[in-house]
């Protein structure tokens, strides 16, 4: 038979090596975790950076000229237009687009057009389009010389509206009055937006 202190000792040698086991586990844990932090945060660049990357590959379209003639009483201002380009890197789907003309009291801002009832299209990358805003309108005297006056404004005003490759929806809006010192349409303080 077993001297019952040597069977005592044994179970404490046993309680003991557990003891040194455990904290062995336990330090292998955190060793664990702390070399897992920088992979985690690898993960999260990572993905921020496949954001960024889409993001940057989305289309992006936006004005690239807003022209017309020098205004002049009783002349179709049909010779005015607007050319869009998508400076993005993929096509722009489901494009929806329209610009308006009008002259309206200097107080008076116009509001962007609704494009509901335009027919959806693409636009590929590096495209031109391009749209005459006060297609047949006839500029009178009257109205001319309130512009020269400074008490009315002509204005060209314009929304898009397209999907990306994500289906996700954009918007561009345009608000550009015309400036008779310089004989140009320029952008509004208000009314010219992107995302």
């Amino acid at each position: 038979m077993v001297d019952p202190r040597r069977r005592w000792l044994f179970y404490f040698i046993l309680f003991l090596v557990g003891i040194v086991q455990a904290g062995l586990f336990v330090w292998q844990l955190r060793l664990i975790r702390k070399s897992l932090r920088p992979a985690e945060e690898a993960a999260r660049a990572a993905t921020a950076n496949a954001r960024a990357m889409i993001e940057n590959e989305r289309p992006w379209i936006g004005v690239d000229t807003v022209w017309s003639e020098k205004l002049e009483p009783g002349v179709i201002i049909q010779k005015a237009y607007v050319r869009i380009k998508n400076t993005g890197k993929t096509p722009a789907l489901r494009m929806r687009a329209t610009f308006k003309g009008s002259v309206l009291p200097k107080s008076a801002a116009p509001t962007a057009p609704q494009v509901s009832s335009e027919a959806p299209k693409p636009l590929f990358p590096n495209v031109l389009d391009f749209y005459h805003p006060f297609g047949s309108f006839v500029l009178s005297d009257a109205d001319f010389q309130e512009i020269i006056a400074g008490t009315r404004a002509a204005w060209i005003v314009g929304r898009i509206e397209y999907f990306d490759g994500s289906n996700r929806p954009h918007q561009t809006l345009v608000c550009c009055r015309w400036d008779q010192g310089r004989g140009v349409f320029i952008p509004h303080e208000q009314g010219n937006e992107a995302d």
